[in-house]
């Protein structure tokens, strides 16, 4: 009985569980857009200090119908060009981008970077979150 009592009680329980869905969390985007800035070698891995960098993208189609301008910077965390598949300029890209994914003052970026967040003026950041194509 006491078997019984619990095999209904996880079935239960899974039925009110909620799973992610891949490309339609309410924060995420689709952006097609030419690479036109590269990712710097010389950024390190992600250890003791969150790492991050920004490339630009001239957008060839954005699914954020609030951003409209043509080119958009896209963060990198933990940038590694091999592992995001983002490294050659001129090269057309899907990416599924993120608009909530971490605060941006936790990352340290290199000066160039941080030029680019001041270029634009951005209500929200975009970040890498994975390569479609």
């Amino acid at each position: 009985m006491k078997n019984l009592i619990i095999i209904i009680s996880l079935f239960l329980f899974s039925l009110n569980s909620d799973s992610q869905v891949d490309i339609k969390l309410k924060n995420d985007y689709l952006l097609k857009g030419k690479l036109i800035t590269k990712i710097d070698k010389l950024i390190p891995q992600c250890g003791i200090l969150a790492w991050a960098t920004i490339v630009e993208f001239e957008v060839i189609y954005f699914s954020d119908s609030s951003y409209s301008e043509k080119i958009i910077p896209v963060v990198i965390a933990c940038p590694n060009p091999y592992k995001t598949g983002l490294y050659e300029i001129g090269n057309t890209y899907e990416l599924v981008l993120s608009s909530n994914k971490w605060d941006i003052s936790e990352w340290v970026f290199f000066e160039s970077s941080k030029e680019l967040l001041t270029k634009y003026d951005m209500k929200k950041h975009y970040w890498f979150s994975k390569l479609i194509k």
